[in-house]
């Protein structure tokens, strides 16, 4: 269903967030339909939490098996132990792959690309629908992961990425084609309990007057742009 214009679902003064007013809303089963399983790379620990939590929990719903590929470590010493727990909290059967690279050290190119790319590709499952960060995000680790995820992804997978610090980026250009998850109450249940089990927000530092991070996540729809 496409919002009305002024439509109150999302805050916010970016490019993106104004877009997404219009955008059409779709439920899990919707967007889930003949996939062969969900798989989320994450560039940081709790990444799929924050964006993706609601769509995750309705995959499982669904009986569908759930993977997150992590790309990094991420800056806390903790941050893939809570990431793993808050995951387990979420999907107690899915399975989270740790490459373990340093922050802000992901290749763009060449072979150490190749080698990282050839281990997603074998986390994911045939036709399983990929959820990748948004090229636009302003974070490089961000643009290297959606890089390394679309290098790994073969003809039967499909790919949505979801917009993180993007959604509040001035600069960041808006999707021609987005769609709003409408979650049930179960969801956004499981996704702030969830989120109450990450020690960080792991979101870079963002500028600008937004509203506070957590509560932005959890109130509004999760996004996902047709990539």
């Amino acid at each position: 269903m496409r919002g009305p214009r002024g439509s109150s679902r999302f805050t916010g003064e970016s490019p993106l967030l104004w877009g997404a007013r219009l955008a059409l809303s779709a439920t899990a089963g919707e967007m889930l339909r003949d996939a062969g399983g969900l798989v989320v790379i994450a560039a940081h620990p709790g990444d799929e939490i924050l964006g993706c939590a609601a769509l995750i929990h309705g995959a499982v719903r669904a009986g569908l098996p759930v993977r997150v590929v992590c790309l990094t470590r991420g800056t806390a010493v903790a941050a893939l132990q809570d990431d793993s727990t808050a995951l387990s909290a979420l999907a107690p059967e899915a399975v989270l792959h740790c490459f373990d690279e340093r922050e802000g050290m992901l290749p763009s190119g060449g072979r150490p690309f190749d080698l990282i790319a050839a281990k997603v590709a074998a986390c994911l499952p045939d036709e399983a629908l990929v959820l990748l960060p948004w090229r636009e995000e302003a974070h490089p680790d961000r643009q290297r992961s959606h890089a390394i995820g679309r290098a790994a992804m073969g003809e039967a997978h499909r790919a949505l990425a979801y917009p993180l610090a993007g959604r509040f980026q001035a600069a960041a250009p808006v999707p021609r084609a987005m769609r709003l998850l409408s979650a049930p109450p179960a969801a956004l249940v499981a996704k702030r309990r969830a989120l109450g089990l990450l020690s960080t927000i792991p979101l870079e530092e963002i500028d600008g007057d937004v509203p506070p991070l957590r509560e932005h996540f959890l109130t509004q729809p999760e996004i996902f742009i047709l990539d």
